[in-house]
Protein backbone atom coordinates (compact mmCIF):
# COMPACT_ATOMS: atom_id res chain seq x y z
CA UNK A 1 0.00 0.00 0.00
CA UNK A 2 1.15 3.59 -0.90
CA UNK A 3 1.04 5.42 2.65
CA UNK A 4 2.32 8.57 0.78
CA UNK A 5 -1.33 8.49 -0.66
CA UNK A 6 -3.39 8.35 1.85
CA UNK A 7 -4.48 9.82 5.73
CA UNK A 8 -2.16 9.79 8.33
CA UNK A 9 -4.20 7.77 10.69
CA UNK A 10 -3.52 5.41 8.28
CA UNK A 11 -0.15 5.04 8.46
CA UNK A 12 -0.19 5.35 12.83
CA UNK A 13 -2.42 2.80 12.83
CA UNK A 14 -0.66 0.16 10.22
CA UNK A 15 2.79 0.49 10.18
CA UNK A 16 3.30 2.24 12.90
CA UNK A 17 1.73 -0.18 15.49
CA UNK A 18 2.24 -3.75 13.55
CA UNK A 19 5.85 -3.57 11.94
CA UNK A 20 9.42 -4.15 14.66
CA UNK A 21 10.39 -0.94 13.00
CA UNK A 22 6.95 0.83 14.79
CA UNK A 23 7.46 -0.63 17.58
CA UNK A 24 11.01 0.86 17.70
CA UNK A 25 9.82 4.05 17.03
CA UNK A 26 7.28 3.51 19.62
CA UNK A 27 9.59 2.81 22.40
CA UNK A 28 11.81 5.51 22.09
CA UNK A 29 9.23 8.05 22.02
CA UNK A 30 7.59 6.77 25.12
CA UNK A 31 11.30 6.86 26.76
CA UNK A 32 11.68 10.39 25.25
CA UNK A 33 8.77 11.44 26.67
CA UNK A 34 9.50 10.28 30.21
CA UNK A 35 12.94 11.52 30.04
CA UNK A 36 11.26 14.63 29.20
CA UNK A 37 8.76 14.93 31.62
CA UNK A 38 11.66 13.97 34.45
CA UNK A 39 14.00 16.77 33.20
CA UNK A 40 11.01 19.43 32.44
CA UNK A 41 8.46 18.44 34.71
CA UNK A 42 10.44 17.83 37.93
CA UNK A 43 13.48 19.92 36.65
CA UNK A 44 15.83 17.27 38.10
CA UNK A 45 19.79 18.07 38.48
CA UNK A 46 21.92 18.61 35.20
CA UNK A 47 23.31 15.27 33.66
CA UNK A 48 25.45 13.73 31.02
CA UNK A 49 27.28 17.52 31.34
CA UNK A 50 23.99 18.67 29.96
CA UNK A 51 21.25 21.22 31.78
CA UNK A 52 17.98 20.54 32.57
CA UNK A 53 16.49 22.49 29.32
CA UNK A 54 19.24 20.91 27.22
CA UNK A 55 18.14 17.70 28.11
CA UNK A 56 14.58 18.21 27.89
CA UNK A 57 15.02 19.42 24.41
CA UNK A 58 16.98 16.24 22.80
CA UNK A 59 13.99 13.99 24.99
CA UNK A 60 11.56 15.51 22.72
CA UNK A 61 13.75 15.79 19.46
CA UNK A 62 15.37 12.45 19.60
CA UNK A 63 12.16 10.34 18.98
CA UNK A 64 10.45 13.07 16.24
CA UNK A 65 14.02 11.95 14.26
CA UNK A 66 13.55 8.23 14.37
CA UNK A 67 10.06 8.66 13.48
CA UNK A 68 11.37 10.56 10.29
CA UNK A 69 14.48 8.17 10.16
CA UNK A 70 11.38 5.17 9.86
CA UNK A 71 9.22 7.02 7.15
CA UNK A 72 12.52 7.80 5.33
CA UNK A 73 13.54 3.95 5.17
CA UNK A 74 10.32 2.63 5.18
CA UNK A 75 8.66 4.32 2.38
CA UNK A 76 6.40 3.53 0.36
CA UNK A 77 5.30 0.16 1.44
CA UNK A 78 6.60 -0.06 5.26
CA UNK A 79 6.75 -3.59 5.04
CA UNK A 80 8.26 -5.58 7.90
CA UNK A 81 12.22 -5.35 8.23
CA UNK A 82 14.31 -6.99 10.74
CA UNK A 83 17.72 -5.06 8.93
CA UNK A 84 15.80 -1.80 9.52
CA UNK A 85 14.36 -2.54 12.63
CA UNK A 86 18.39 -2.96 14.13
CA UNK A 87 19.19 0.37 12.08
CA UNK A 88 16.35 2.48 13.79
CA UNK A 89 17.89 0.65 16.98
CA UNK A 90 21.36 1.45 16.60
CA UNK A 91 19.71 5.00 16.08
CA UNK A 92 17.36 5.37 18.76
CA UNK A 93 20.32 4.21 21.35
CA UNK A 94 22.93 6.38 19.35
CA UNK A 95 22.21 9.79 21.43
CA UNK A 96 22.11 8.13 24.59
CA UNK A 97 25.30 6.53 24.53
CA UNK A 98 27.01 9.15 22.52
CA UNK A 99 25.88 11.58 25.81
CA UNK A 100 27.23 8.77 28.35
CA UNK A 101 30.53 8.27 26.12
CA UNK A 102 31.05 11.91 26.41
CA UNK A 103 30.34 12.62 29.76
CA UNK A 104 32.83 10.40 31.47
Amino acid sequence: MDYFHSPVSRLLKGPLLHTPQGMVVLATGAVGLAGAIAWGLFELGPALGKSAGQLTVMCLGWPIIIFLLFVKNGAPGFHPSWRQTMYLLVGALGLPVYLWWHST
